[in-house]
């Protein structure tokens, strides 16, 4: 059993294709060890994480990054942060009752706002980019979130 966090570069030289490959283990249990998240909100929380972190990795910087939503639908927070050495944290804040009208990214998190925030270790510096949530899925469900 593969019990370790990882994070892989790679490149394919004929190509101009570079990324990163993230595999979340014993940080991932550690951060939800404590939470009882139903499978939608964990796996929502799960794929915010390793985005936070996919984005980390292509920066050069000291600090924090986070990466939160926050809507008026079942889930009206979601926090994942990822610091400059790939330490991570996240939180998922949802009204349960209201989980079950879930179809589509849309409804789980409803009217609201992407943040993202990058803010130096000596809060010297804060970038930040806020969008709202608008639209409609092309994903058939909830699954392949981000």
């Amino acid at each position: 059993m593969h019990d370790r966090d990882s994070l892989h570069r790679f490149l394919f030289e004929q190509f101009p294709i570079r990324g990163h490959l993230v595999h979340l283990d014993a940080s991932w249990r550690a951060l939800i060890e404590h939470r009882d998240y139903p499978a939608l909100i964990r796996d929502t929380l799960g794929q915010a994480v390793a985005a936070c972190l996919l984005l980390a990795a292509t920066l050069k910087f000291e600090g924090v990054l986070s990466l939160q939503l926050q809507g008026d639908g079942p889930v009206h927070l979601l926090l994942a942060q990822c610091t400059s050495g790939l330490g991570v944290r996240g939180l998922a804040r949802f009204r349960e009752e209201k989980l079950s009208d879930v179809a589509a990214f849309q409804d789980l998190f409803g009217r609201g706002n992407l943040t993202v925030t990058l803010e130096t270790d000596d809060a010297a510096q804060r970038y930040q980019g806020v969008v709202s949530i608008e639209g409609r899925s092309t994903q058939p469900g909830p699954a392949g979130l981000f």
